[in-house]
């Protein structure tokens, strides 16, 4: 307190040795480095091809109960190209629910998807319409969650 009142203040003083400035030095070259080689733009991968299409959809969906914990899933989504003008894919679904708890239903079930060719880049490399044959299965908890 005494120094204090004099005007002098006692710092610690900090001994480097020659190993801990090369290390700091080193540290701070390279967040130099670093900061100077993110100003400019930065692309990781090729540009990739845009095909710009009016995609319509229209799906139907239905849950029909059988017994109180059995249900059959139906499901037919009618995907479209150009407004709904042209054809895209149609995906029929189907399948068996199964309540094991109020709050854990499982399903095993059938897809069919049938894709067309369309745009201008279509998926399939030659271009031409396929068919998927798919067997699934999902399971869906419905739990409220308190954010």
């Amino acid at each position: 307190m005494n120094n204090i009142l004099r005007g002098k203040i006692d710092c610690p003083k900090i001994y480097y040795n020659n190993m801990t400035l090369l290390k700091i030095v080193n540290h701070l070259i390279f967040i130099l480095v670093m900061l100077i080689a993110h100003t400019g733009t930065v692309y990781s991968q090729h540009r990739r091809l845009t095909d710009n299409n009016s995609i319509g959809r229209l799906s139907y969906t239905g849950t029909f109960k059988i017994k109180p914990n059995v249900s059959i899933h139906t499901e037919y989504q009618w995907r479209r190209v150009n407004g709904l003008k042209n054809a895209q894919q149609n995906l029929i679904r189907t399948g068996i629910n199964y309540q094991i708890h109020p709050k854990l239903t499982v399903r095993f079930g059938y897809a069919n998807i049938e894709t067309y060719n369309y745009g201008g880049f279509p998926i399939n490399a030659m271009g031409k319409q396929f068919t998927v044959h798919r067997l699934y299965q999902s399971a869906t908890i419905t739990d409220k969650i308190n954010l």
